[in-house]
């Protein structure tokens, strides 16, 4: 099982953007709303068996480590996450199951791109509307 988290555009009401929000602000904020969505998934099968809509605004903690067999000087990796409690979570855990992570992107994207279609934007112009489409 792995878990990763990834965002949609919805479509530009008045509505989803105070509820979702943009990304970014002033002239660089993103050109729609964003819905975001963290999803946990079998990584054998790629099925979804949980997910749920994140807020960005949560606190979170960096792992920084570093795969000796990348290249000859190593490959600094860096997780980001909210399992903010390192003794809950300790950091060799989390950088054993970033591996894992690769196989919820692949999950997730197939649902991206194979199901929705590149750049589709999602069509429901009220936020309880987008988040069942979703």
């Amino acid at each position: 099982m792995a878990i990763d988290a990834t965002s949609v555009d919805v479509a530009d009401t008045p509505a989803n953007v105070e509820r979702f929000g943009r990304v970014g602000s002033g002239p660089k904020a993103s050109a729609y709303p964003k819905l975001h969505i963290a999803a946990l998934a079998e990584c054998s099968s790629h099925a979804i068996v949980g997910a749920v809509l994140a807020d960005l605004a949560r606190l979170v903690r960096v792992v920084e480590y570093t795969v000796p067999d990348r290249n000859p000087d190593g490959e600094l990796i860096a997780v980001v996450t909210t399992l903010t409690d390192h003794y809950e979570v300790p950091a060799m855990e989390l950088a054993a199951a970033y591996q894992q992570r690769w196989e919820e992107e692949s999950a997730l994207d197939e649902i991206k791109t194979d199901l929705r279609g590149r750049g589709e934007v999602l069509r429901s112009k009220v936020p309880d509307l987008v988040e069942q489409q979703a």
